[in-house]
């Protein structure tokens, strides 16, 4: 919703984003490296981190040139510090946590070079995913779990242990990926609990209030109910800001007004004062207090992870608002679902009030028209075109005959 001027999408900034990397060969960088170094090459600074970090001693020793080079061709960055990695090893004893973000499998690590992504994201931690502030670290602890991190990406990625949700989305196999790595999601990290935040690429999104798990279909998809994640990885927004929760809804406390406002996805409830979303203009009358995504513009995606319960073709309705129509598509497990699917608008000239526009609701029957396969799959929605909608829910039924 956008109820005034300063609220309009056409004042959002768009993000600056980085340089891609090659992600999903930092999966098999390793294996890569040690298969085309000389057979007479000395052990690499991975090998002589790993014997400094289990006790054992460890002298310095130049990498080889050849593996250097390969290195960089991979995309997969400079090497550990052994001794500063051997430090990160024993702070991550008295590091205390439960359930969260894992650093190792997000692109926090993947794309951070000398610390200048882990150490801002330790500090402060990540509260919308249960990852507390650990503001007490001084710069040199920071920077010695930095090195850690990176280093139990090298031992673990000759393993191929380790992927980033990109490497996913490229993988021709995303979703038996995805299923070996839901496997490993109790791997012990070091001797404390630090390793145990995480970033679950994919994880089906949940709360105090919503513990469903994936999202069955047939059935509704709930669209505020998107992966957990962040930015890259379960979503893309033009900014960081939440201009809903937190933002239009005051944190007051409430779960309605503070649903995910530390996520940059717009997030809002349907309000029945004032005759914002229950007014006489709605083409259809939608639940109160229901969760909605809006602010959006051309260029956003999210996703959601669904469980197919039986395999075949099925219609999908979507309850939605639209100031002037767009277009949008569908994908499942990184690929192309649908083509463009055309949003019609819910504008109405009557209406007096020209911010509430973007608060008549009405529900595409037939929206599309999908084959999908048995099965937990993520699903997601690509906003093509236009922007200035609003999207609470598909209803996913199975098509008969």
């Amino acid at each position: 919703m956008w109820p005034s001027e300063r609220d309009h999408p056409s004042r959002k900034k768009p993000r600056r984003l980085g340089n891609e990397v090659v992600p999903a060969l930092r999966t098999v960088g390793l294996a890569a490296v040690v298969f085309l170094a000389p057979s007479g090459a000395a052990p690499s600074r991975a090998q002589q981190a790993a014997r400094t970090t289990s006790g054992q001693d460890a002298s310095p020793v130049q990498e080889d040139s050849r593996a250097i080079r390969t290195r960089e061709f991979l995309g997969l960055g400079r090497m550990p510090d052994a001794k500063m990695a051997a430090e990160g090893s024993k702070i991550f004893g008295p590091a205390r946590g439960g359930t969260g973000p894992d650093l190792l499998r997000s692109a926090v690590v993947l794309d951070d070079n000398q610390g200048e992504l882990i150490e801002p994201t330790v500090r402060d931690g990540r509260p919308s995913q249960g990852m507390p502030a650990f503001a007490a670290f001084t710069d040199e602890k920071l920077r010695d779990i930095a090195e850690f991190l990176h280093l139990q990406v090298e031992m673990s990625a000759n393993r191929g242990t380790y992927a980033s949700e990109r490497s996913y989305r490229r993988c021709q196999s995303r979703r038996s990926l995805f299923q070996r790595r839901g496997k490993m999601q109790n791997l012990p990290l070091g001797d404390g609990r630090l390793g145990a935040y995480r970033v679950k690429d994919g994880e089906p999104f949940h709360d105090s209030v919503y513990k469903g798990g994936p999202q069955h279909i047939p059935g509704r998809v709930m669209c505020a109910y998107y992966d957990l994640g962040g930015e890259g990885v379960a979503y893309h927004d033009a900014d960081a800001k939440n201009n809903g929760s937190g933002g239009l809804n005051p944190a007051d406390g409430t779960y309605l007004n503070q649903f995910r406002m530390d996520e940059g996805v717009d997030t809002s409830y349907t309000k029945f004062h004032d005759a914002i979303d229950n007014n006489p203009y709605n083409l259809v009358q939608p639940p109160e207090n229901l969760l909605y995504i809006g602010w959006v513009v051309a260029g956003e995606w999210f996703n959601m992870t669904v469980d197919v319960q039986r395999a075949g073709v099925y219609t999908a309705d979507l309850l939605y608002t639209s100031s002037g129509g767009g277009d949008i598509s569908f994908d499942v497990n990184g690929k192309k679902l649908t083509g463009r699917v055309t949003v019609l608008p819910t504008y109405n000239a009557s209406d007096p009030i020209a911010w509430r526009q973007m608060h008549h609701w009405g529900l595409m029957k037939n929206l599309v028209k999908v084959k999908l396969k048995k099965g937990v799959q993520v699903l997601t929605l690509r906003v093509l075109t236009n922007g200035h909608m609003n999207f609470a829910y598909l209803d996913f039924t199975p098509k008969s005959g």
